[in-house]
């Protein structure tokens, strides 16, 4: 198996923690904090459960699933 195959396999769940909406050049953007990747979505989750304990309510925490060449959106965590 070759570094690539490796590292996909690895980035097959991602978690994002992001703040409120950066607007530029009249474009919204989440403003994005951190960005996480994992091989299991066990792992995904137990890092999620981690985060709850210590983010303050005005944070988001989103939770994707990688399919094919995209990212799908598994849910979000207020």
């Amino acid at each position: 198996m070759n570094y690539v195959k490796k590292q996909e396999l690895k980035r097959q769940y991602k978690v994002e923690i992001f703040k409120g909406i950066q607007v530029i050049n009249n474009e919204n953007y989440d403003f994005i904090d951190s960005r996480q990747f994992f091989p299991t979505p066990e792992d995904a989750c137990k890092y999620i459960e981690k985060l709850k304990l210590k983010l303050e309510n005005d944070w988001v925490i989103r939770y994707f699933k990688r399919s094919e060449e995209d990212w799908d959106l598994l849910e979000i965590i207020n």
